[in-house]
């Protein structure tokens, strides 16, 4: 039986490919560790080269910066730092 998905994946528009995951703004320890372990199995890194940010969904497109629109849902992204 499959896993239910636990965190959603956003793909950086620059032209270094950058993935971001996203849980929930009121996340358990459980979609936490699944994006953890996500981006941990896709970069080959440890856990000291992952960060998080407050984020912003509108339209299905990730901001990571406040949008100003009222109805923007309120995220917390995790995404890969060299």
């Amino acid at each position: 039986m499959a896993k239910k998905a636990t965190f959603e994946i956003y793909e950086g528009l620059g032209s270094r490919k950058k993935t971001f995951t996203v849980i929930p703004f009121n996340y358990t320890a459980e979609q936490f560790e699944a994006a953890v372990n996500y981006l941990k199995r896709i970069n080959h890194c440890s856990l000291d080269h992952l960060k998080g940010a407050v984020g912003y969904i509108w339209k299905d497109e990730l901001y990571l910066e406040n949008p100003a629109i009222p109805g923007a849902r309120l995220v917390s992204v995790l995404y890969y730092v060299r």
